[in-house]
C-alpha cells in the first residue's frame, strides 16, 4: 500500500483509497507529515476494513459493469482487427479488441467508451437545463475525476463532469448537470442554491443518495 500526500490550501485532512488500494491524503499546507502519519495510525482499523472491501479492477471477462444504473456482465473478445467494437445486449457489454490481455489497453478502451457514450447522454440534458438557467456555457469536459462528481467555474463558464456518473442512473446524471449549471447563478452551496434546485427537482435529496451507492467504479 502506497501513500501519496497532496498539499492544498484547505482546512481539513481528507483520506481516500484509490482503485489500486493506495492512500491519497489531501492535507493543509501547514499540516506536518508527522501529524499525517499519526492520523493514519489512529484510523488504521477503519482503513484496513475499507481496503478489504476494495477489489482492484482488472476489467476481465465476466466482471460486473454498470451503465446508467443497470448491471451488465463484461465480455472481452480478442479480434485480429485494430478497430475496437462495443456491443450492448440485455445483460452484457461486449468489448472486442486486439491485444485483449493488455490490462492498460482494456482500461483505456472501456473508459473512452464511457466518455463517448456520456457525450451523447448529456447533450439533451444540458439543453433542458440551460433553458432554466438562462445562461450560456463555454465548454463541457468529461474527465476521470477522483473526488468530485463535477465542477463549474462561473467566471470561465467551463464545466467538468466525472465520467463515473455514467455508472449511475440517468436521474443522477441529470442532477449533477443541473447542480453544476446552477453554480452559474449561485457560486456557492448556501440555502438559496438548493432552494433554486428544489423548484425544478423536488426529489433532489433522494437522487443525491444514488451517488453514494456502492456501485461499480469505472
Amino acid at each position: 500500500m502506497g501513500i501519496k500526500i497532496i498539499r492544498k490550501n484547505m482546512k481539513n485532512v481528507y483520506i481516500k483509497i484509490d482503485e489500486k488500494g493506495d492512500l491519497i491524503v489531501s492535507a493543509p499546507l501547514n499540516f506536518s507529515e508527522n501529524k499525517i502519519y499519526e492520523l493514519l495510525e489512529s484510523r488504521k482499523k477503519i482503513i484496513e476494513e475499507k481496503l478489504k472491501k476494495i477489489k482492484i479492477k482488472e476489467y476481465k471477462d465476466g466482471d460486473e459493469i454498470y451503465f446508467l444504473g443497470k448491471k451488465y456482465i463484461l465480455k472481452i473478445k480478442e479480434i485480429p482487427e485494430k478497430e475496437n467494437k462495443v456491443e450492448i445486449g440485455n445483460d452484457q457489454i461486449i468489448f472486442s479488441m486486439k491485444d485483449s490481455n493488455n490490462l492498460e489497453k482494456r482500461k483505456r478502451i472501456i473508459k473512452n467508451w464511457y466518455m463517448e457514450e456520456g457525450q451523447n447522454i448529456i447533450i439533451p440534458l444540458f439543453e433542458k437545463y440551460l433553458k432554466i438557467i438562462k445562461k450560456d456555457i463555454n465548454r463541457v469536459t468529461i474527465k476521470d475525476l477522483k473526488s468530485k462528481w463535477g465542477s463549474c467555474n462561473p467566471r470561465t463558464r467551463n464545466i467538468n463532469l466525472n465520467m463515473q456518473i455514467f455508472s449511475r442512473p440517468i436521474e443522477f446524471v441529470e442532477y449533477v448537470i443541473f447542480h453544476e449549471l446552477t453554480h452559474l447563478l449561485y457560486p456557492h452551496h448556501q440555502k438559496e442554491f438548493y432552494e433554486f434546485i428544489e423548484q425544478y427537482m423536488c426529489n433532489y435529496k433522494e437522487i443525491i443518495k444514488i451517488g453514494k451507492l456502492n456501485m461499480y467504479q469505472i
